[in-house]
């Protein structure tokens, strides 16, 4: 039942986000708009919607310390999608789901909070984010907190890169560390 919530909830979501790719005559064309560099534009702004469309290598560790002491070899890779609405030039909302080899797409499900920034208008802007969520992905359910850091390159103000590393507490299965790189897509 929770799977199929979480599923109607994430296609509500997306829907309407994806409403705002229709073409409208007095503004352009959606795609276009969104592909031109701009090196002039301001990057960054208040009340931005963004999807977030990434691969993931994870790994499990016994312990925090553990995240530099050992190699990352062995682990997993996968994929994800995200959306997130920054409040503010410097503060944001997100939500993010992703799946590893033996996982399923929304069996992962996260919140954060998102403190960006930007450098000038270079388009670099660093960032640091926690947050929680609740999985379902190597056996019983669980509760998870996570914090990190990444940093995002904007072409122009609807289209970006993004790389970030976040540490991933677990109640009941091992920790894991998460590596996530990918494209950031203005919706807003």
């Amino acid at each position: 039942m929770k799977s199929k919530m979480l599923l109607v909830a994430a296609t509500a979501l997306t829907l309407s986000a994806f409403s705002t790719f229709a073409d409208n005559p007095t503004q352009g064309n959606w795609w276009s708009d969104r592909m031109r560099s701009d090196c002039n534009s301001q990057k960054y702004n208040a009340n931005e919607l963004s999807l977030d469309l990434f691969g993931t290598y994870n790994k499990d560790f016994a312990h925090f310390d553990d995240l530099f002491d050992h190699t990352w070899r062995g682990g997993e890779f996968g994929g994800g999608v995200g959306m997130n609405y920054f409040l503010t030039k410097y503060l944001g909302i997100g939500v993010d789901t992703f799946f590893q080899r033996h996982g399923r797409f929304f069996n992962n499900v996260s919140g954060d909070v998102t403190l960006r920034a930007p450098i000038g208008n270079s388009g670099w802007a660093p960032y640091v984010y926690g947050g929680a969520g609740w999985r379902d992905v190597k056996g019983p359910d669980e509760l998870t907190a996570h914090g990190g850091v990444g940093i995002e390159y904007r072409f122009n103000p609807h289209l970006g890169v993004f790389t970030d590393a976040r540490y991933i507490w677990t109640d009941k299965t091992a920790d894991e560390g998460l590596i996530r790189l990918g494209f950031r897509i203005g919706l807003k």
